[in-house]
């Protein structure tokens, strides 16, 4: 992007130390050809140093001069927290560092003249995802991915011995790995520091667990996230996790501390195009932003890139810090963003479901229905698409009802009643049970859906699937006003790789898809 329009681009190696340090070979002139191959490189190849020395006044003086001298008045810096603090010092203090080189003749009049306006702009990289301001970084998704491989492996072992597993994942003040983690590999509880438990933890533990057994859970996982603490601010360690399934369970226990395996690994596709439309913007941002106002940043909110301060980005992550400190947990909660809320929110949710007996299609009388429908070709994901749902309707007292074989089977009959146990832990089940058919519902006769759908007295009806999904309900929509049994709330929910829905940015299947392809 740099080169596009017109820049000369110089790669800074070594971080902030390479900065400080000043060395020639920290300096290298950045060509297209050094680029064109480096989407699946694992790291960075400038490298990246703390460097205490900028943490300093006088470090950052070093820093400024070797800006100066190498003609460099633009800056995109990568990295977390501590990048973020750095840049912002460095901003503020530009002209002041600027006025020092001068009276202590430590570069030249006509360089501080000409390089008076310094623009920063900060990308937000870090799996920890603990900076304020941004839905996510980059590396949190390959860091997921790699936690993923982990638990899913564990999981294999922990049915296989019936042994229960601790897991610690990387967090910091952070609990965002730990908690995306924990829905994705449905761990029996999760622990985070920005929610602690809201009673006794201890009972909470066992009470979760011992229903998981009772209910035939062949898999107990408890993910644990760095700096979890209880409600008092006592940590919560891993060990104090494996001593209540040990002596209250009787479960032979072991732990498993991920460290450094997180942050290996070849970056995933969402990443690679995060990481990319970054680069790209950060450029864009530099020819827009006032100069000598501090240092920006990017964000990305609802898959939209915007420009922030690095200061309110940092007040936010110091605001989140202290109310966890605090115990303001409720502000912390909304101090990290409506993706931290939502996926907060969905844990719970998933969390408190628990056994319940298989309807019988008999006595739905009165019960709030909701129809489950596949339209189209299968897709990955469905069946954690499925337990969702299920898991849902079964905290709000619907009654979930699978509909095999998407319309036709509607049509057929081809319905049942289906519980939490029936999915929480067989995704196959969950595939088998849904069918697929990719005929849509006026092939099948608009008449005819009407009518099943008022043999079921359906409250709802949720359509998983691509383009012929959508296709059916732009149909169902186009006749409302002749079968009042359309007049129902219906869902599209998409799911295909090919990501051709319109009105989404993602369907359910294209990143694992996108995923497979770059594999």
């Amino acid at each position: 992007m740099g080169q596009f329009l017109g820049c000369v681009v110089v790669y800074i190696k070594q971080g902030f130390r390479g900065l400080v340090e000043g060395q020639p070979e920290n300096f290298v002139e950045a060509t297209w050809l050094s680029t064109s191959d480096i989407l699946g490189y694992a790291g960075t190849f400038i490298k990246s140093f703390k460097c205490d020395q900028f943490k300093e006044r006088s470090g950052r003086l070093m820093a400024a001069k070797h800006l100066l001298n190498h003609g460099i008045s633009d800056l995109v810096v990568i990295g977390g927290d501590g990048t973020f603090r750095g840049c912002e010092h460095l901003g503020r203090e530009w002209i002041s560092l600027l006025r020092e080189l001068d009276d202590r003749n430590m570069v030249e009049r006509e360089l501080c003249q000409e390089y008076r306006h310094l623009k920063i702009i900060c990308i937000p990289c870090t799996i920890t995802n603990d900076l304020c301001g941004t839905d996510t970084s980059i590396g949190v998704d390959s860091a997921l991915a790699r936690i993923i491989e982990a638990t899913d492996n564990i999981a294999t072992t922990s049915s296989s011995t019936s042994m229960a597993f601790v897991v610690e994942v990387m967090g910091g003040h952070s609990g965002y790995l730990a908690l995306e983690a924990g829905i994705i590999c449905d761990a029996s509880m999760v622990f985070i520091p920005e929610y602690p438990p809201q009673g006794d933890w201890r009972d909470e533990l066992y009470s979760k667990v011992r229903d998981d057994l009772l209910a035939g859970s062949e898999v107990i996982i408890c993910i644990v996230s760095e700096g979890a603490t209880d409600n008092a601010g006592i940590p919560i360690t891993p060990q104090c996790v494996t001593d209540v399934l040990t002596k209250k369970l009787n479960l032979s226990t072991r732990i498993t501390v991920l460290g450094h395996f997180q942050r290996g690994g070849v970056p995933s596709a969402y990443d690679r195009l995060l990481a990319t439309r970054f680069g790209c913007e950060a450029v864009a941002a530099l020819r827009n932003v006032t100069t000598n106002t501090g240092a920006s940043a990017l964000s990305i909110c609802e898959n939209e890139i915007h420009c922030i301060t690095v200061k309110e980005c940092l007040e936010a992550t110091d605001n989140c810090r202290r109310a966890i400190k605090e115990r303001n947990f409720s502000e912390a909660v909304v101090l990290k963003g409506w993706r931290f809320q939502y996926l907060l929110n969905s844990y719970n949710c998933l969390h408190n479901v628990r056994s319940s007996p298989v309807p019988d299609m008999s006595g739905l009388a009165g019960t709030s229905v909701i129809g489950i429908m596949r339209v189209g070709r299968s897709s990955v994901g469905q069946c954690w698409v499925l337990k969702a749902i299920v898991g849902y309707c079964q905290t709000k007292y619907f009654c979930p009802l699978v509909i095999k074989d998407g319309f036709e089977g509607l049509v057929a009959g081809n319905c049942e009643g289906v519980t939490w146990d029936m999915v929480k832990e067989s995704p196959s089940r969950s595939n088998a049970c849904l069918g697929s058919s990719s005929i849509t519902a006026a092939k099948v006769g608009l008449d005819k859906v009407a009518a099943a759908i008022g043999r079921l007295e359906l409250s709802g009806l949720i359509v998983l699937g691509g383009f012929p999904a959508f296709k059916s309900l732009m149909e169902i929509d186009g006749v409302k006003g002749q079968y009042p049994e359309f007049r129902i709330p219906m869902c599209l929910l998409p799911m295909t790789i090919l990501n051709n829905i319109p009105g989404t940015d993602v369907a359910l299947g294209s990143d694992t898809a996108l995923n497979e392809i770059m594999n």
